[in-house]
């Protein structure tokens, strides 16, 4: 599993900003809303590690929930 995942992590080194955004929509199921190559990137590459090894545990994304519901966001400036 692991030469696999070095493996494709290689190959999206080796992408062009097009390649990069067919991939995150591949990886993501949406198209990308950036064109900045460095971002797709690393978008992908964590992407493809996260479907890999089996992304955040259920408890992680509960608390990731609440944390964000609790915030206290501002809205203007």
């Amino acid at each position: 599993m692991k030469a696999s995942l070095d493996s494709e992590l290689a190959a999206l080194e080796k992408m062009n900003v097009p390649q990069l955004k067919a991939k995150y929509e591949e990886v993501f199921n949406e198209p990308a809303r950036s064109g900045n190559k460095v971002w797709l990137f690393k978008r992908c590459a964590w992407g493809v590690q996260a479907r890999a090894l089996g992304g955040l545990p259920e408890r992680a994304r509960r608390r990731a929930l609440e944390i964000a519901n609790d915030m206290d966001l501002r809205m203007k400036a």
